[in-house]
């Protein structure tokens, strides 16, 4: 599959606008346009990780922005905790807002599990990228208060676990946050609390590279960070033996509190390669099960398998194609040496933005293998557009991209008025598609 030049220029060219668009005057980003146009800590934190390299400036008011809404006290209502990372910070008293309250919400809301993970492993990479030492030095308490929470809520084979405090809170408190994105095989719904395998890669990859604020630790941080290490390799041996299906040779989606396995086949083991958890072996067992008919499409990766019983191509999370969720099995694989695997990523998803016209939170394709909107999909969305523009800058088969300004860019009217729109439509004639 050979797309033009012009036409990556132009997907380039959207996705810049996108960001811009979402832009907070304080420098972090809002998860989308339209309903979701506020702060969300996990979409925040995975953009400014696919943007890390472009725009470090977006990780470091990202991390800014995570600091100051950390949770300080308990309260069930809004599932804080002291050193939890918020999920969702709505401001503007909105019908969305107004419509979350009615329902048992209060805001800022902290129902999720793996963003206070992903705040240490954001912290780690901008320093890694920035050698911003005066920021990690201003982030390193609150960096020490989300280690605690983490090891707080561990359980004895190390798995950082969830479960709802409010009632009428999120169910699944990971990316896949729709009430029956996870479920056993019969496709009945579990009782938690749960442990969701992409959650322990993503600890296991925020110990592994903790070395790099050990000099900012305090004595008591110090004491944290012996901890981590302390269980790196015993976290990495407990991953494999309790998520591993061998007559699959592959990974389950979650497990409950009675270790039974949700063995359904979803993309979530994905991060397995994105954080480095398994070995060359057990990483190509999972590359070779994503890239089967059942999950892998002209357009990109599923989210959840066509035999499964869950499996509707019209859902929000059991079926559909995220491009975010994709570029996380894109780096995992160009971080094993699958570049020409990585590559055909990038041109799936290419493939699917020059069908679509835009670059929507998600889309759908049928088990025939027809691409089509889903209905709810937010047009605008940050980490749709960081993925493509992180694919598109990195791939060493793709066209290099210079870092743009996101100053005096095309506002949100304007470019919908802009010519990279229109030139997305006209250049996918010319597409060359082998």
């Amino acid at each position: 599959m050979l797309f033009p030049k012009a036409f990556l220029m132009n997907i380039k060219s959207v996705a810049t606008h996108n960001i811009h668009d979402l832009r907070n005057e304080n420098g972090w980003l809002n998860a989308s346009l339209g309903k979701f146009h506020c702060f969300f800590g996990r979409d925040a934190a995975i953009t400014s990780l696919e943007l890390i390299k472009l725009y470090p400036e977006v990780a470091k008011f990202t991390l800014l922005k995570l600091m100051q809404t950390q949770g300080k006290e308990y309260n069930e209502k809004r599932e804080e905790e002291r050193g939890k990372i918020v999920h969702e910070d709505r401001v503007i008293k909105d019908e969305v807002y107004e419509a979350l309250v009615a329902n048992g919400w209060d805001f800022p809301y902290y129902g999720t599990v793996d963003a206070t993970i992903l705040y240490v492993i954001l912290a780690e990479k901008y320093l890694h990228y920035t050698r911003d030492t005066n920021t990690i030095a201003s982030l390193i308490s609150s960096i020490e208060e989300a280690l605690i929470w983490i090891k707080n809520h561990q359980n004895n084979f190390l798995f950082v676990t969830t479960q709802r405090m409010n009632p009428n809170g999120i169910s699944n408190q990971n990316w896949k946050d729709s009430f029956d994105s996870l479920s056993y095989k019969d496709g009945s719904l579990p009782s938690y609390p749960v442990a969701y395998i992409e959650v322990q890669g993503l600890q296991y990859e925020m110990i592994h590279h903790l070395d790099i604020l050990l000099p900012y630790f305090s004595d008591e941080g110090k004491m944290l960070f012996d901890y981590f290490k302390g269980i790196e390799k015993q976290l990495q041996e407990n991953i494999h033996n309790c998520f591993f299906m061998p007559e699959e040779n592959f990974y389950a989606a979650a497990i409950d509190k009675d270790f039974n396995k949700f063995s359904i086949i979803t993309s979530n083991p994905g991060y397995l390669l994105y954080t480095g958890v398994v070995d060359q072996e057990h990483a190509l067992m999972i590359r070779n099960r994503l890239f089967q008919n059942d999950m892998m499409t002209s357009f990109g990766l599923r989210t959840l398998s066509t035999g499964e019983k869950m499996f509707n191509p019209h859902s929000y999370h059991n079926g559909s194609i995220w491009p975010h969720d994709n570029w996380i099995f894109y780096e995992g694989l160009r971080r094993y040496g699958f570049e020409k695997d990585a590559h055909e990523i990038k041109n799936k998803l290419s493939r699917a933005i020059k069908d679509l016209g835009h670059i929507p939170e998600l889309y759908c394709v049928s088990k025939e293998g027809r691409i089509f909107e889903y209905s709810e999909a937010c047009k605008v969305q940050a980490w749709s557009a960081g993925a493509l523009l992180s694919m598109i800058k990195d791939d060493k088969k793709g066209i290099h991209i210079e870092k743009i300004p996101l100053k005096g860019l095309y506002s949100f009217a304007e470019r919908y008025r802009s010519k990279a729109l229109v030139e997305i439509k006209k250049l996918t004639r010319q597409a060359n598609i082998q």
